[in-house]
């Protein structure tokens, strides 16, 4: 997993147009810090800005479930395309947490949080962050 939050950083100064606007400018300490939840933050439960959503096509994630979350700013439009493609304002947020059930055949029974992913649309492109919970899921 610090493979894939090393490799977000090489991608985002790989790309950047200033050392001005790095990915430390947007890099939050804490998934608390961004504000997207309720408390306690391992209920997801999301703010009022926050939607959650499914996609159609589910990609295999070594039976892990996931949680996905979108976050666009008020007054702000999710455009398209000539060619049908999202176009997402910048400041917009995408976010995704990664847990397995304790009885994978019961889905009411206890979840072990164990990542969260956030990306963010900035004018850098889309630049993610990795957030790893410990085992009382608190990040």
């Amino acid at each position: 997993m610090r493979f894939y939050y090393l490799l977000s950083i090489f991608f985002c100064f790989s790309n950047a147009n200033s050392a001005k606007n790095t990915i430390f400018d947007h890099a939050l300490s804490k998934l608390s810090n961004y504000d997207f939840f309720e408390k306690s933050l391992n209920k997801h439960i999301p703010k009022n800005n926050v939607i959650s959503y499914d996609i159609a096509s589910p990609l295999f994630s070594d039976y892990a479930d996931k949680i996905r979350f979108i976050r666009i700013h008020v007054m702000s439009k999710i455009l398209f395309d000539d060619e049908n493609n999202f176009i997402y304002p910048e400041d917009s947020h995408l976010i995704k947490t990664f847990f397995h059930f304790s009885d994978i055949r019961e889905h009411q029974s206890k979840k072990h949080i164990f990542e969260t992913r956030v990306l963010k649309n900035t004018s850098l492109g889309w630049l993610s962050f990795l957030y790893i919970w410990n085992r009382i899921q608190i990040i």
